[in-house]
Order: C-alpha cells, then sequence, then structure tokens
C-alpha cells in the first residue's frame, strides 16, 4: 500500500511543474494569438444545398418568372380585341355551374363583367383553352406567355364548389 502512495506522490510532484509551465505558456502566448477564421465552401457537385431554405427558393424563383411574363393587357383591351368569354381569364371567370347534357357536360361560368357564359370542351379564353368538363370541375389548359416567346402550358382545374 505504501508503494501505491508513493508512486501517487511521486506522479503528482512530476506534474505540477508540467501544469505550472503550461499556465505561463498560456499567459504569454495569449498576446501573440492570431485568429484566423477558415470559410468553409460547398462544392454543389449536382447535390441541393443544405443552407438554402427550399421555400425561400421557390418563391424567389416563382418571382423571376412572374417577371419575364408578357403583360397581360387590361380588361378593356381584350374585349375589345376578343369580346366576350374569348378576352378573359381564367381567374376572372366564376363557375356556377355544370350542366349534363347528352352531347357532353356544358359549364356555367360568370365572368367579371357580371354577365353569364356557357363553355364547352375546345373553347378558347384569352389564357387558356377548356380541355374537359366534368361532374364535379373544369379543367383548363393554361398558357403562360413570357417576354422571349417562349409559352408554358399548365393543367388547372377550377372546383365547383370553390
Amino acid at each position: 500500500m505504501k508503494l501505491i502512495q508513493c508512486i501517487f506522490a511521486a506522479g503528482l510532484l512530476l506534474m505540477v511543474p508540467s501544469m505550472l509551465v503550461a499556465q505561463q505558456d498560456d499567459t504569454s502566448e495569449k498576446s501573440d494569438v492570431v485568429v484566423v477564421k477558415k470559410t468553409i465552401r460547398f462544392e454543389m457537385m449536382g447535390r441541393q444545398d443544405p443552407f438554402i431554405n427550399l421555400d425561400v427558393q421557390k418563391i424567389e424563383r416563382q418571382k423571376n418568372a412572374e417577371a419575364q411574363l408578357e403583360p397581360v393587357p387590361s380588361f378593356e383591351e381584350r374585349q375589345q380585341q376578343f369580346p366576350g368569354i374569348r378576352g378573359m381569364l381564367i381567374k376572372e371567370l366564376a363557375l356556377k355551374g355544370i350542366v349534363a347534357k347528352a352531347d357532353g357536360n356544358v359549364a356555367y361560368f360568370e365572368g367579371v363583367d357580371k354577365k353569364a357564359h356557357f363553355i364547352r370542351p375546345g373553347d378558347d379564353l384569352f389564357n387558356a383553352k377548356v380541355k374537359q368538363i366534368k361532374k364535379d370541375g373544369v379543367v383548363f389548359e393554361e398558357f403562360k406567355r413570357y417576354l422571349d416567346k417562349r409559352v408554358e402550358k399548365s393543367v388547372v382545374l377550377v372546383d365547383l364548389h370553390e
């Protein structure tokens, strides 16, 4: 047991001077220490950047796409060029009902002009074409025209109970 105590005491004696030297070195080095911040750069290589918020990125893409869209003429200008429903946008119509007929369904819309308009598959709007009339809604093929003359097509469903 005395042997263990002697070894322990010798170890402590050896540690104390090295700890004192380490403390002295720390105080002298503090004035000479230069902090260098290293910038970490993410290499994409086909992967998604984990530090970019996807929702914010999606909104920015939508803003950029809308900024490049061809300007839509006013309602009055469109009505002079294309009278009736042909000069209206999808968002300017409200689906009020669907009439089932033997030769196909007919959709009843109310426009911003407060008039009733009946639409069949194949009819054109200013920014869309009627693709299909279902019992619970109307399917449009919407066209977005860009300044660089390209046209983007998308499918829009207008529900009867919106």
